[in-house]
């Protein structure tokens, strides 16, 4: 036998592997004529520790139990907006959704959400789009609010700290897509990037 014809039976081989695997896979396309879904703009989607699937909508945030879709609207959230963009599940399962207007945090628990509109230490409320959230190695919420800066949530003492764009010497800040933070602080010059 050839090395031609080892190469064909190879790559006629990889093809037809590939084929088989590719129709074990089904997918279905959800949209808000067919299941439920409250906007076909999505913002965020995510899976939490207990399986559902949260579809993050510019209008609603919808909860998949793997059958039908639970739609949760700014009345259900408690904030002004439920133009979702991100969301965050901490160390007790409780998710942190940040919207156009603000935080609020579903407690799983008791299912309902709780908007986080305390003020800060600074006398602070978080009002505006919350682009980021992440937690730290100690379970810490941290929140990049656009035109607010940082906002820095200790479960354990459930005290909210502000750090302002200002008190940074920062004009804003913004995720890049390697997942680095960039800021900067008016003058170009002077840019500088950071591990998230």
């Amino acid at each position: 036998m050839t090395c031609l014809n080892l190469r064909k039976i190879f790559l006629t081989g990889v093809v037809l592997s590939v084929a088989l695997t590719a129709q074990a896979y089904q997918f279905t396309r959800f949209n808000t004529a067919n299941s439920g879904l409250s906007y076909d703009g999505i913002g965020k989607i995510m899976q939490d520790s207990r399986g559902f699937l949260w579809v993050g909508t510019f209008k609603g945030l919808n909860r998949y139990d793997g059958n039908r879709f639970k739609v949760f609207y700014k009345e259900d959230l408690g904030l002004e907006s439920d133009f979702i963009h991100t969301i965050v599940e901490d160390r007790e399962g409780n998710l942190w959704i940040g919207t156009d207007k603000g935080v609020t945090r579903y407690e799983w628990n008791t299912d309902r959400f709780i908007p986080v509109d305390q003020p800060s230490d600074k006398g602070t409320v978080m009002h505006n789009k919350v682009t980021c959230i992440t937690l730290d190695p100690n379970g810490d919420v941290w929140l990049l609010v656009n035109d607010q800066g940082f906002f820095h949530y200790c479960p354990e003492t459930g005290k909210l700290v502000h750090y302002p764009y200002e008190d940074l010497g920062a004009f804003g800040f913004r995720r890049l897509p390697s997942g680095r933070e960039a800021y900067g602080s008016g003058d170009p010059r002077h840019a500088a990037f950071g591990r998230p």
